[in-house]
């Protein structure tokens, strides 16, 4: 991580299905880049359930299908959306 990285996106793929999967959201890191310390983030998982209550699965799925252009680019909107909406309800959830 680097500074201006929280907020951000943490993916991963997902071969069989096709798609990219948010699986955290950048927290923070001690210097830029150093390989001596990792990275530490948001996991993604243990917001599920509030998750699929904010964002229908309807729109969720319409978004990982990645078989064509537009649709890749909705869903690279989508995450940075989603990032920024649970940054917003983390940091009023910890204060």
């Amino acid at each position: 991580t680097c500074q201006g990285d929280s907020g951000g996106p943490l993916m991963r793929f997902e071969p069989t299905q096709k798609r990219w999967v948010l699986a955290g959201i950048t927290s923070f890191g001690l210097g830029c880049a150093d390989p001596r310390y990792s990275g530490v983030y948001t996991r993604v998982s243990a917001y599920r359930d509030w998750l699929r209550s904010v964002v229908s699965d309807g729109f969720i799925e319409s978004l990982i299908n990645l078989d064509s252009s537009a649709t890749e680019k909705y869903y690279n909107t989508y995450i940075v959306f989603l990032s920024v909406v649970l940054f917003y309800f983390f940091s009023l959830w910890i204060q």
